[in-house]
């Protein structure tokens, strides 16, 4: 048995008097409100290009974010292994391409399986802002409801477990990992 108040608001802080909420079976959609910082991409969202979602609008991003979760992560996959500036040569490239070739399907089974299981035990946050081309954007970070620990082999350190940050284009129905969009973040 646990509690409302045991949700969320473990990996980052965030005025919860600038937030309302929607409580789902598993987990709680907070809508920040456009008075809230937004950092994002090394820089800070200016308030003048943040909106305060509609609880609307959050029900239809967190819908596609658990229908596109595989195709966005998968996309996302795909550019990194086959995006040529990311190369030093393309001895690198060729390298990056038949590595990708090799692991694609075991990732797309990680993936899906996460879709399934892991996804529904974070609480979200949810941004709304405008891009350079004025479409509507939600910004998405995760916040687990028990913190996990999960070390990467040869680096000596613990991480947290968390889910990256994900981009919802609300005027094109798009949803991409950040930093990987097919549009202007």
């Amino acid at each position: 048995m646990f509690s409302i108040d045991s949700f969320g608001q473990n990996t980052f802080t965030i005025n919860k008097t600038e937030v309302d909420s929607i409580q789902l079976k598993y987990y709680k959609i907070f809508l920040a409100s456009e008075n809230v910082e937004v950092n994002f991409i090394g820089g800070q969202i200016p308030k003048s290009k943040r909106f305060k979602l509609t609880k609307e609008q959050a029900m239809k991003a967190d819908t596609e974010f658990k229908n596109q979760y595989v195709k966005a992560g998968m996309q996302q996959y795909y550019k990194q292994s086959n995006d040529p500036e990311r190369f030093e040569d393309s001895l690198d490239l060729e390298r990056a391409k038949a590595s990708y070739k090799q692991t694609v399907g075991k990732f797309e089974n990680n993936i899906t399986r996460d879709q399934r299981k892991k996804i529904k035990n974070y609480d979200r946050y949810f941004f709304g802002y405008f891009n350079e081309d004025n479409e509507r954007l939600v910004l998405m970070r995760f916040d687990p409801h028990k913190i996990k620990f999960f070390s990467v082999p040869g680096a000596g350190e613990s991480l947290v477990d968390v889910l990256t940050i994900y981009v919802f284009n609300i005027d094109r129905n798009i949803l991409s990992m950040a930093g990987w969009a097919d549009f202007k973040e």
